[in-house]
């Protein structure tokens, strides 16, 4: 996966990487870099919690939603990578999902409950 991300960095003389990670309300956030120093994996560590407010307090801990014992890193795939055709240099996008720590995926994750959902169409024979 990694050398395949790597090789279309290559391919298209990719100076910058966006690293996009859809937020719980499915805005995409993250961060620019140089491709010189993006990570060598498609791996990248995420925190859990994010300030609830202005004032970067955190939400009351509910225990229900995730546990403080499971980290969650994001994952590039090399399906996910795209060129940013607007920008002035050669800038790739690589949208991450996020998984836990052991390999599982982030359920609550937006790109993964578009998954389920689509998933459940195609069982039905629907299309979305």
């Amino acid at each position: 996966m990694v050398s395949e991300i790597r090789q279309f960095f290559r391919d298209h003389g990719i100076s910058e990487v966006e690293a996009i990670i859809p937020d719980m309300a499915g805005i995409a956030r993250g961060k620019i870099m140089p491709r010189k120093s993006s990570p060598k994996t498609a791996a990248c560590a995420c925190g859990e919690r994010v300030p609830a407010d202005r004032d970067r307090r955190y939400p009351p801990e509910t225990g229900t939603a995730m546990s403080p014992a499971e980290s969650t890193s994001a994952q590039g795939r090399s399906e996910d990578v795209r060129r940013v055709p607007w920008a002035a240099e050669p800038t790739a996008q690589v949208i991450h999902d996020c998984f836990y720590s052991d390999g599982r995926r982030v359920s609550m994750a937006p790109r993964h409950v578009l998954r389920n959902i689509v998933e459940l169409y195609a069982q039905r024979g629907w299309e979305p």
